[in-house]
């Protein structure tokens, strides 16, 4: 498995998503990254899994004839490293590639402190900016294409 022929499987069958979860009774929002790339060839998921980390999950099919479904998945920190090394070669998922390691890096770069004192700095702006990049790739997410034609 190299990061040429991973970022092109990526394109196709891969996901990125930041996650915005607000817990009842809490102020705080938090914001994380993710990416995950599933199919129903086993072993190439666990190729990807030795070279790339993450962790495998096993989807049983709720339908009769439906095939089981392996997953990889990665979070934050994980998530960041394994875009990175495909950045070069994404085509389809540049724009969210970038806009997930510059997230990531919003995230490295403002902390927030789980001991109760909360962001060292400026909470408000910090919160606005996770929102911002949340929505920017929920936004890319939903573009559509047009229909080609022959």
């Amino acid at each position: 498995m190299n990061d040429q022929y991973f970022a092109g499987l990526f394109d196709g069958e891969g996901s990125i998503r930041i996650t915005r979860l607000k817990l009842p009774n809490k102020d705080h929002v938090r914001y994380a990254l993710y990416g995950a790339i599933g199919m129903c060839h086993r072993p190439v998921i666990e190729a990807i899994h030795r070279e790339y980390g993450g962790h495998i999950y096993c989807i049983q099919p709720k339908m009769k004839n439906s095939r089981t479904h392996f997953d990889v998945r990665w979070g934050s920190q994980m998530a960041a490293a394994m875009l990175r090394r495909i950045q070069p070669y994404v085509i389809v998922k540049k724009e969210e590639v970038d806009l997930a390691l510059e997230f990531q890096a919003h995230i490295n770069s403002n902390p927030y402190n789980p001991g109760g004192r909360g962001f060292r700095i400026n909470r408000d702006e910090i919160v606005k900016t996770r929102e911002l990049f949340f929505q920017k790739i929920t936004a890319l997410k939903k573009r559509a294409y047009p229909l080609f034609t022959s």
